[in-house]
Order: structure tokens, then sequence, then C-alpha cells
């Protein structure tokens, strides 16, 4: 079964208030209050698009794929690649306990990123 995983983009953007975010952008209160509480079934195009560029991603990464437990092509079905952990990372968090000189190592691999943009 495909679904949408938007709280985990959201929460990967360090996005902390997803509705809020979303009125902003100029979606709808019921459109932006589903969207923001991860209850949607299918979104148009075009706001999927929309979120796509707000939020600098593809479809796919709005998307995980849970096959049923009776598919047995499932492992070796081209989904798999919408299959990922359930995990995200509290950036806040991680950042506020980093050490300091590993955040001079992460800044330096930060600034090559956007070098290889």
């Amino acid at each position: 079964m495909l679904q949408y995983n938007l709280t985990k983009i959201f929460q990967s953007r360090g996005i902390e208030k997803p509705y809020a975010f979303l009125k902003k952008q100029g979606f709808s209160h019921n459109l932006a209050h589903r969207i923001a509480q991860n209850k949607i079934d299918m979104l148009s195009l075009e706001h999927l698009e929309k979120l796509c560029t707000l939020l600098s991603c593809t479809p796919n990464d709005l998307l995980d794929w849970f096959p049923k437990k009776e598919d047995e092509t499932a492992a070796r079905h081209p989904l798999n690649a919408l299959r990922r952990a359930i995990t995200t990372v509290d950036l806040p968090a991680f950042l506020r306990e980093t050490p300091l000189h590993k955040l001079q190592e992460l800044q330096t691999m930060l600034d090559q990123l956007r070098k290889d943009k």
C-alpha cells in the first residue's frame, strides 16, 4: 500500500507547525489541516507539485510503500525504492548535543554539498 508520509519530511525540514506553514503558502484550511495531520488519500498534481517545490523534494520523497504480506513479488518490485525506515532525525536536538569541533566538521561538509549542487 502506498501512503503519504508528510510528517517525516516536515520534521526533516525543521517545520514544527506544518498547518501554519501550509496556510502561509496558500493552501486552504481543510487541505492544510489534512496534510499537516497526514490524513490524505490523494492530492491533485497541482498540490503535489506545490508541496514538492516548497519542500525541495520529489513525489517519491513524500510516499512510503508497505507491501501486503501475501505479495510474493514484493521483494523484487521497483516500489521497494519507496520503502524507508520510519525513523527521523531530530535535527535541532542533534545539533544541540554535538560538540563544537564536530559542528565545524559538519559545516565543512555542508559547504561542500552546496558547491556540488
